[in-house]
């Protein structure tokens, strides 16, 4: 997959790519300016304030992901430490969003399942954005032969339940979860691909 261009429903033209080495720290960047409320719907270890071992693995995970060649060796034998990222960039090269795959395991028929996030820059919000990157992340998962996605949806986000909803999504639990010091409904939806990989 190279550059997609894709139209916002403001006309402007964004572009979609696999996340790229030079993306890393400046994603950082991206993640480091969303408003306290999109970092709370948004929380993958790998940009979490601490340094624990998760953080670490999981930026480490990413960084061997920006190249082709080392995510299929690893998709090959140790799927569990592949991540598959896409960003959005505009015609500056400024990072708008993020998406991602975590392979979480195999599934029978050589298949894959894979936990997934994303987010949009605060002031691309509500442009059609969100919509158009899990449109995206599909499209990767069934090249890369994943059969399951799962995600954890804050019960408050009800933009982007209802975006999983209309991308396909079924909600499958309901947990709560603590992050910081306080405590939150967290929806459990899962994608089943398994028709579109065969």
């Amino acid at each position: 997959m190279d550059f997609i261009a894709v139209k916002l429903k403001n006309g402007e033209t964004v572009f979609v790519r696999p996340l790229i080495i030079n993306d890393v720290i400046r994603l950082q960047k991206m993640y480091n300016s969303l408003s306290k409320e999109s970092k709370l719907l948004f929380h993958p270890p790998m940009f979490q304030k601490n340094f624990g071992l998760p953080k670490i693995s999981q930026q480490l995970m990413l960084i061997f992901s920006c190249f082709p060649l080392a995510r299929r060796i690893f998709l090959k034998v140790f799927p569990r430490a592949v991540i598959i990222a896409l960003v959005v960039i505009d015609k500056k090269q400024d990072i708008l969003g993020f998406t991602y795959l975590q392979i979480t395991g195999k599934l029978p028929r050589y298949g894959y399942a894979a936990r997934a996030g994303t987010a949009v820059r605060d002031d691309y919000q509500g442009k059609g954005l969100g919509y158009r990157i899990l449109l995206k992340r599909k499209q990767i998962a069934v090249l890369y032969g994943v059969q399951k996605i799962s995600v954890g949806v804050l019960a408050q986000n009800t933009r982007m339940i209802h975006l999983a909803r209309k991308i396909g999504y079924k909600i499958v639990g309901k947990k709560r979860e603590i992050f910081g010091k306080k405590s939150y409904n967290v929806l459990e939806a899962v994608l089943n691909l398994k028709n579109e990989n065969d």
